[in-house]
């Protein structure tokens, strides 16, 4: 009874025949791959709460399975290890996100995104109230963010988000007003590679002021981007100071 429950059931039913149409392209000389996708991007926490981890390993291991040679990486991460709407999976050449992807969703969401090229929607990350840039995942209440790209300059990211807010800063109170315009020239400096390690700590002091003693919660949420990557991204910060430049091509390429 229990091998006839398996063969009955639908999640085997439907990989089954998933397997019987890639192998036939397969077996035709084409690639299984027929999206614009040239690699998957995860988050990563060594203690992550939804075991990101076990996720990867899940589609290491189909895309092995299946051949689809499609790599597999670790991208730039700031989170806490736990969050509500993870974990997220990077499209690299969609630039675009899945959200709250599960290890049983891994083989359908593999062959809709690759094989069919389209989207899983189930997972797909569209926030019609987001307009940031969608090659990130920024969510400042939870202390969130991720770049879609490995090879992102957190500096010139944290710049972008915190440019995209601050220009909507209404000045009622001294810490978001004085704190916008100070903390905009030294960004700028930074990713022009003239700050100093004097302008980095007024950094550090301005945005703790925006984040404690602001009249309402849009200083410190202008300022999260700049203190979240500064706590855990800090060499990149410093590797901008004294007409250092960026190791990281496309640093300032992120615009409004």
């Amino acid at each position: 009874m229990l091998s006839l429950m398996k063969r009955q059931d639908p999640y085997r039913i439907k990989r089954s025949w998933r397997d019987e149409e890639m192998r036939e392209v397969r077996n035709l000389g084409n690639p299984l791959n027929q999206s614009p996708v040239t690699a998957l991007t995860l988050c990563q926490h060594p203690d992550c709460a939804r075991d990101v981890a076990g996720l990867k390993t899940v589609f290491k291991r189909e895309i092995t399975r299946v051949g689809y040679e499609l790599p597999v990486m670790d991208t730039k991460t700031v989170c806490s290890g736990s969050c509500s709407h993870g974990p997220f999976v990077g499209l690299m050449g969609l630039d675009l996100f899945y959200l709250g992807v599960k290890k049983s969703e891994v083989s359908e969401l593999l062959f809709e995104t690759l094989f069919n090229n389209k989207f899983y929607f189930p997972r797909i990350a569209l926030d019609p109230l987001k307009a940031t840039d969608s090659r990130v995942i920024y969510h400042y209440k939870e202390g969130i963010l991720v770049s879609l790209e490995p090879e992102t300059c957190m500096v010139g990211l944290a710049k972008y988000l915190y440019d995209f807010n601050a220009l909507e800063s209404c000045g009622k109170c001294t810490p978001c007003r004085a704190g916008c315009f100070h903390v905009t020239e030294i960004m700028k400096a930074l990713v022009e590679g003239s700050a100093t390690a004097e302008d980095l700590a007024q950094l550090e002091a301005l945005t703790w002021i925006m984040d404690q003693g602001a009249f309402c919660q849009f200083a410190p949420k202008v300022a999260s981007s700049i203190t979240l990557t500064l706590r855990e991204f800090r060499e990149e910060y410093e590797a901008h100071l004294d007409g250092g430049s960026c190791s990281i091509p496309g640093c300032g390429d992120w615009g409004i």
